[in-house]
C-alpha cells in the first residue's frame, strides 16, 4: 500500500516540476500556474544539443534522469519486473514530454 502511494506522490511531484509554469515560482512563492497552450510548436521538441552548454541546463537534465530513475525503482518495487516499470517509466517521460509542448511557460506573466 505504502509504495503505492509513495509511487502516486512521486507521479505528482513529476507532473507538477515539469507542467508547470513556471517551477521557480512555485517553489519561492507557493504559487502554481499551470498555462495551457492549444497549438503548440512540436518542431522545439527536436532541438539540438548546445555545443557549451551551460551548468544550469546540465543540471536541469540530470535531475531529469535522477527523476525518472526515482519513478523507475518506484515501479520495480512495485511490480518486481525490470521490463515493465522501464517501459512504464519510459512511457511516462515521453508523455511528459508531450504534455510540456501544451503547458508554456509563463515567466512572463508572473513577474
Amino acid at each position: 500500500m505504502i509504495r503505492c502511494v509513495f509511487l502516486l506522490f512521486w507521479c505528482t511531484v513529476i507532473f507538477t516540476s515539469t507542467c508547470s509554469a513556471s517551477l521557480e515560482n512555485f517553489l519561492e512563492h507557493g504559487i502554481l500556474y499551470f498555462n495551457w497552450n492549444g497549438n503548440p510548436s512540436f518542431a522545439d521538441q527536436f532541438h539540438a544539443m548546445p555545443e557549451s552548454p551551460p551548468f544550469a541546463f546540465l543540471l536541469r537534465k540530470l535531475g531529469h534522469a535522477f527523476v525518472f530513475f526515482i519513478l523507475t525503482a518506484a515501479l520495480f518495487l512495485l511490480k518486481r519486473n525490470l521490463t515493465f516499470s522501464g517501459l512504464a517509466a519510459f512511457s511516462i517521460a515521453v508523455s511528459t514530454e508531450i504534455l510540456q509542448l501544451f503547458l508554456q511557460e509563463m515567466e512572463e506573466y508572473l513577474m
